[in-house]
C-alpha cells in the first residue's frame, strides 16, 4: 500500500513538472527538486553573458502555475545569496535598484535554501560531465 502510495505521488511530482515546463520558456539548466521548503518545483540557471565578478547565474523559479524570472544567485562576502528581481529606479533624486516582489523573510530565506541547494546539485552534475 505504501509502495502505491509513493508511486503515486512520484507521478504527481512528475505531472507537476511537466506542466511547470509547459509556461517555462526561458533557456538555461533546470534542476528540479524532491522535497522543497519554499514550494517551488525547480529552479531554471543561465549564465550571465557578461560575467561580472559576484553574479554568479540568473535564476527563474518554477511553480506548478507560474514561474518567475529575473533573480540572480550573487557570491558575497559571507557567501551566496539570492537577489529577488529588480529594475532601477530614480528615488528622491538618487539612482538605485528597487526589489519587484516583495517576500516575507521566512519565505525569501526558504527561497535561498532552495535555490542554494539546486545551485549545487547543477554544479555537481556539471563536474561529472567533465
Amino acid at each position: 500500500m505504501q509502495d502505491a502510495e509513493a508511486r503515486i505521488r512520484e507521478l504527481e511530482r512528475e505531472l507537476d513538472r511537466r506542466e511547470a515546463l509547459l509556461i517555462h520558456r526561458a533557456p538555461g539548466t533546470v534542476i528540479w527538486l524532491d522535497e522543497s521548503k519554499s514550494g517551488a518545483l525547480g529552479f531554471s540557471f543561465r549564465r550571465p553573458k557578461s560575467a561580472g565578478k559576484n553574479l554568479l547565474s540568473f535564476v527563474t523559479v518554477l511553480y506548478k502555475h507560474m514561474t518567475i524570472d529575473g533573480f540572480r544567485l550573487v557570491q558575497g562576502k559571507k557567501g551566496s545569496a539570492l537577489l529577488p528581481p529588480s529594475v532601477k529606479a530614480v528615488i528622491n533624486g538618487k539612482e538605485g535598484y528597487v526589489d519587484l516582489i516583495t517576500l516575507s523573510p521566512e519565505y525569501r530565506d526558504a527561497l535561498e535554501r532552495d535555490a542554494k541547494e539546486a545551485y549545487r546539485q547543477l554544479v555537481e552534475e556539471l563536474k561529472k560531465r567533465r
